[in-house]
Formats: structure tokens, sequence, C-alpha cells
């Protein structure tokens, strides 16, 4: 019989800026919703629900006896023992979902693809950030529903956002910390150490006498809440200082960046020469504002607390 001959347009490559947009919001996705149907993101969440309703009963009382569960009481619980299981499972998934491809063996693949190493870092950061959020508001909601058993219903739900954002900055700084260890460690363990080693060294820091906040990555005042003044005067320096770390952590974005690893090379030479080659445009632009930002930000605490005041 007679054979037709189709002839096919050339397809047109198209790497625009909506390209790599909707690169990361697909690689979003896949990386949110590899954690969140996961058994182990679900137990770890029971887990932290678990010691939060504990620690909510026991709020506020005096010699055994119990309290109205007051709002602020319950910040008070999430901010506790609750911020402290979520930190953990920021950094056990932070290792998790850096090294998730290479795990699968599916590492080499990913390096072929034209796709920028900040879209496959950012969806990580946006994945865990999304990780935090959930249990912040998951631990919101059964604190609520703790006060409605309870018969309080005068939830103060103005009160609960302020102190969630104040209670997601620490995490989310940690998350990039985190991150960076594993981008730069040789394999998931060391990466782990590094965190742990950081941890503890900003905690001897503080043992020798240096209690500066500006001395320990993501160290941040305290801010007690009262009916009076509310988070005031403490919420001005958090805020202060949560700049300044936000800022340290935008640098420390880029780095990770620029020495994200493709191909099976390990040698810090062979890293250190790709990262010089993906330090530039957009960014060493982020990068050096940020460094440029937390200079800023960084010198006027200093002389706000060193320099007119006595630390």
């Amino acid at each position: 019989g007679a054979t037709a001959r189709v002839l096919a347009g050339a397809t047109t490559r198209v790497f625009s800026n909506r390209t790599v947009w909707l690169q990361f919001v697909r690689q979003v996705s896949r990386e949110a919703a590899g954690v969140f149907m996961s058994l182990p993101f679900l137990g770890m969440l029971v887990l932290a629900l678990g010691v939060l309703l504990p620690a909510a009963n026991d709020a506020g009382n005096i010699v055994g006896m119990p309290a109205h569960p007051r709002t602020y009481l319950m910040i008070e619980s999430l901010q506790g023992i609750f911020s402290a299981v979520l930190l953990l499972v920021v950094v056990l998934y932070s290792g998790d979902l850096i090294w998730k491809e290479r795990a699968l063996e599916l590492d080499e693949v990913m390096d072929s693809m034209p796709t920028p190493s900040g879209v496959y870092l950012g969806a990580k950061l946006v994945a865990l950030l999304l990780v935090i959020v959930a249990f912040l508001v998951a631990g919101v909601l059964a604190l609520i529903g703790f006060q409605l058993f309870r018969g309080y219903t005068d939830f103060e739900l103005g009160l609960y956002a302020r102190g969630v954002a104040i209670a997601a900055v620490y995490p989310a700084l940690m998350m990039v910390l985190a991150c960076f260890c594993h981008v730069v460690a040789r394999n998931k363990l060391i990466g782990y150490g590094l965190v742990l080693v950081f941890i503890v060294a900003w905690d001897l820091l503080e043992e020798l006498g240096f209690e500066h906040h500006l001395y320990r990555f993501a160290s941040l005042p305290q801010t007690p809440y009262s009916d009076f003044n509310g988070f005031a005067p403490f919420l001005e320096p958090f805020a202060w200082f949560s700049l300044f770390w936000g800022l340290v952590a935008v640098v420390i974005v880029g780095l990770s960046v620029a020495l994200w690893r493709s191909g099976t090379d390990t040698e810090w030479r062979i890293r250190l020469r790709e990262a010089r080659a993906r330090f530039r445009g957009a960014v060493r632009a982020v990068t050096v504002v940020g460094g440029v930002g937390a200079l800023a930000a960084g010198s006027w605490i200093f002389y706000n607390t060193n320099v007119l005041n006595a630390y």
C-alpha cells in the first residue's frame, strides 16, 4: 500500500522567566505532596499535637489550680515544647528533601534537565515552609478545640495570628541553615551532624558569655505577652533581630544555590568552580542585597544595644 509521510514542524524551545516560574510551581507541588502524603509526617503531627494539648491543659496552673484557657496561655503552649517538636521535624525533613533525588538515584536525571538549581532548592524551601505553616495551623485549631472543650469562647484570633507569626520565625530560619548544611555535606549523616554542631555551638557560646543575639544564628529575644501592653515593648527588638537574621538567611540561600551539587563530582575544587559560574545574575544580586541589608541592620542593632546602651 501507499505510505503517507507526515511532516511535523520544528518544536520551539522556550526558556523564559515564565518557564522557570512554571517549573518552580510544579516542583513545589511535587515536594509538598511527597511530604504531606507520607505517613511519617502524619505521625509527627500527631506526636506534636499529643504534647501540645497536655501543655495547654497545664498552662497557667498555680499549685495545681487550673486557669481559664486564655489565648495568650495557649500561645505560650504553642511556643513551648510544640515548637521544639516542630524544629525537629524541620531539621529531619530538610535532610530528606535535599537528599531525596540521590536516595532514589534520580539525581543524574534531574541534573540533566534544563532547570536552574534555584528552582530545586527554592521548591524544597517552600515545601518546608508549608510544613511549618501546617503544623502551626493544626496547633491553633487544636488549641481552639481545647478552649471550646473547656467552655471558653473568647478566642482572640488576632492574638493567635500574631503568636503564630512569632512562632514561625525561628523554625523558618533554622530551615535555611539546615538545608545549607546538607547542600555542603558529602552525605545526609554529615549534614545532620553539621546542624547538631551548630546548635551545640550556640549553647556553648552562651555558656562562655557570648549572649548577644548578634553572635548566634537565629537567636531572637523573648516576646512575653501581658494584658496591659500586649507584646510591646518586646515586639520591636524581636522584629529587628528577625529582620537581621532573615537577611543573613537570604545570603545563605544564595550561597546554597551557588554550591548546589550537580553531577557525581564531590571534590570541592570542582564544586567551587561550578559555584563561581552560578554566582551571577539574580543569585549574585539577591545575595549581595541580603549581605548589605544584614550589615546595615546588624550595625543599627549593635549601635542601639552596645553604644547607646549597655547590653
